[in-house]
């Protein structure tokens, strides 16, 4: 299958591997990131950043060794990311990639697939050692969803923290896909099972989520499976089989996983029959673990979470999540009931129930509070104008601003009901603006100014005059900023009293034709003047009659001076493009070359005015014999040797999977890769016919 992943061992000699794994990991990979940052030709450096990649793939990797490097602790580990990070090409090396497109991933504050209290710890084996390998199974279900045609903005992932006393070192991420009618649960360390849960948000539901919105509390919310435990999930397989769970195979896991994805699952469960469910399941589940507790009937004023959720109304997990914050601080407020016929469960003392339903109350208080993308929503209005509006009254009225955490873990600013109503009745205070009044837009139309020019002259009356700044209805219902009468008419007169450019001013084109240069490089240029000598720069009336800005005098003699300070290149200096016409060869390659020797010759470098304009690095004489010397080393290639491209072109299967299968070989049969010229005359790696031979067997086999 395209996504399979090697590790650094197999399973049959897995305790050697854990006694010699450290030593033997940093001396393969601190090998190759050694040769390959010393690499003294591009060529060099990509055979590295290839041994790397071949490396990465077959499990050498691990976030343990990436923090020697300062890898950033919660990034997610992406192949070609590491590869950048580890072994980076130099700044004139570097070649645009085809990016990964990868899913928008929200953060959430909160643990995913929390540990059941009371069960054994998750990724430990027969010795008792913990297991740390890393198996990318987030970017392969990307890689999956890609070549199936879901883009990544048909679904998204939320990423929870971890619990620093789990045994599990990397959380889950959960994907989102409506378009699969699926919720996927992968977690990227050995010895955690992937979960597809057999539904999703509706389209309607997933684009609330999106914007980071809450959705109804019903059987496809996500926040109903994130604060799960790995037994509830196995529960709800094993009753309904609302979830699939898929085990690590080296071979067949995407496989599972495809089969899964696709499987149709009618669901006729509800939220409120799940939630009873795995409440009356926690019994079995109790036995297994081991718990113990109290048989007999509860005493009066305990009450289990389901009471609780049925009496008030209110979700299994959302009260259990305000359980569980007492349970290390109040132990004494949760016991086990029930024997014989009378199933086993979890209350809660009076105490508890209490403190619950104080929370509870105090949470519906806040029924109304809302986000500013709430607020856009019930206002029709931009997020910009509505945060202009609120941050009016953060002085005034503190109150009316609080840091709330939504239902999906996430922590957000909220508007009180007091705020939301005093800004709704100021939007809808908004009227048509008023006959004379204008926006800066229609303005400038009407007086053939540009839009600069007369939002700069309003400008300087706004401080002393906020009474003739006002915001009305515009012609698309959108509040637009007016200009009241008496301002127009100042506008009006001001600029229409703007006299002829004085003798030695110029504007942009004036002088970017009178130094021969862009009218970008001479912008560039002025700018610094700006703050410097800002009476060098004034609005004048142009030959057309419309009002510009100007250059004076001093400002044009001072460009002049500045570009008169290089010249020309001397015979024998070239320009990259120019090198490349005339060895034949892209230019990128010679930039490439060119920059391997930049270290040792910097005087091979510099800078001198081009023609159209701005200032162009070239190349000594001395080092375009060097490019053209090293460019006659290598040949075109023979008929029988093909490149990455030809090679993926001819199997016409996925192109990771084959980039895996070319590499390896490298090491035993180093014979099959050699640097040739191709077509376009750039050095490039190709493949023998051996090689290709070799491919294509190991791909028929693995089919």
């Amino acid at each position: 299958m395209s996504l399979e992943r090697g590790n650094l061992y197999n399973f049959s000699n897995i305790k050697e591997a854990e006694a010699s794994y450290k030593s033997r990991r940093d001396l393969v990979l601190d090998k190759i990131i050694e040769i390959g940052s010393h690499a003294s030709a591009p060529e060099l450096l990509d055979i590295q950043r290839i041994k790397l990649r071949g490396k990465i793939k077959e499990g050498f990797i691990d976030r343990e060794y990436l923090l020697k490097y300062n890898w950033p602790t919660e990034k997610i580990l992406i192949t070609e990311d590491i590869v950048d990070f580890l072994l980076p090409q130099k700044n004139s090396q570097k070649i645009e990639r085809k990016e990964v497109l990868m899913p928008e991933i929200k953060k959430l504050n909160k643990v995913i697939l929390p540990t059941k209290e009371g069960a054994a710890p998750e990724a430990r084996d027969n010795n008792g050692m913990e297991k740390k390998r890393i198996f990318p199974r987030f970017e392969m279900l990307v890689d999956f969803l890609a070549q199936n045609g879901i883009k990544p903005d048909q679904y998204f992932c939320y990423q929870g923290e971890n619990n620093p006393e789990m045994m599990r070192n990397e959380s889950y991420i959960m994907f989102i896909i409506p378009e699969l009618k699926k919720m996927v649960l992968v977690c990227d360390e050995e010895g955690n099972a992937s979960y597809i849960i057999h539904t999703a948000p509706n389209a309607a539901e997933f684009q609330k989520l999106k914007k980071d919105e809450e959705m109804e509390e019903n059987e496809r919310d996500p926040s109903l499976y994130v604060s799960m435990s790995k037994p509830d999930l196995q529960a709800l397989k094993k009753e309904f089989s609302l979830v699939s769970w898929v085990k690590w195979d080296e071979a067949n896991w995407t496989m599972v996983m495809a089969d899964d994805l696709t499987k149709k699952v009618d669901m006729a469960i509800s939220r409120e029959e799940i939630s009873s469910f795995l409440e009356s399941y926690g019994d079995l589940l109790q036995k297994e673990n081991g718990e113990s507790g109290n048989d007999g009937v509860a005493p009066e004023g305990w009450m289990t979470n389901g009471n609780i959720s049925g009496l008030w109304k209110k979700d299994f997990y959302s009260i259990k999540n305000i359980a569980n914050r007492y349970r290390e601080t109040n132990p004494e407020w949760f016991k086990f009931f029930g024997s014989g016929k009378i199933s086993r469960r979890e209350y809660y003392s009076d105490e508890l129930v209490l403190a619950i339903k104080k929370e509870l109350a105090d949470r519906n208080s806040l029924g109304h509070w809302m986000t500013n993308r709430g607020l856009c929503a019930a206002t029709g209005r931009t997020a910009r104008l509505i945060k202009k509006l609120t941050d009016k009254y953060r002085s005034t009225n503190p109150e009316w601003f609080k840091n709330l955490t939504s239902k999906v873990g996430r922590e957000r600013e909220y508007f009180s009901p007091e705020l939301s109503e005093k800004i709704i009745k100021e939007l809808d205070g908004y009227e048509v603006a008023p006959e004379g009044w204008m926006t800066n837009r229609s303005l400038k139309d009407k007086l053939g100014r540009s839009s600069q020019l007369v939002k700069a002259t309003a400008g300087k009356y706004k401080q002393e005059h906020p009474d003739w700044f006002k915001f009305f209805l515009g012609n698309n219902k959108t509040n637009r900023e007016h200009y009241s009468p008496v301002l127009v008419d100042m506008i009006e007169k001001e600029l229409n009293e703007y006299a002829l450019a004085p003798e030695g001013w110029m504007v942009n084109k004036a002088l970017a034709i009178l130094v021969d240069k862009e009218f970008s490089t001479v912008q560039k240029a002025v700018n610094p003047y700006k703050k410097t000598n800002p009476d060098w720069f004034k609005f004048f009336l142009g030959k057309g009659g419309s009002a510009g800005e100007h250059y004076s005098p001093e400002l044009v003699e001072a460009i002049r001076k500045e570009f008169g300070k290089y010249d020309v290149a001397p015979d024998g200096w070239l320009t990259s493009g120019a090198t490349a016409t005339l060895v034949g060869k892209n230019a990128e390659t010679v930039r490439k070359v060119a920059a391997s020797y930049r270290k040792a010759n910097p005087e091979w470098f510099k800078f001198f005015l081009a023609k159209r304009g701005g200032l162009v690095e070239h190349y000594s004489p001395d080092l375009l014999v060097i490019i053209k010397n090293k460019f006659s080393q290598y040949e075109l290639a023979p008929d029988s040797w093909v490149n990455t491209k030809e090679v993926l072109d001819s199997f016409k299967r996925d192109a990771k999977m084959v980039r895996r299968v070319l590499d390896s070989h490298r090491e035993t049969n180093p014979e099959w890769y050699k640097l040739f010229l191709d077509k376009r005359g750039i050095v490039t790696e190709h493949y023998s016919a051996e090689l290709v031979a070799k491919v294509r067997s190991d791909l028929e086999i693995k089919h």
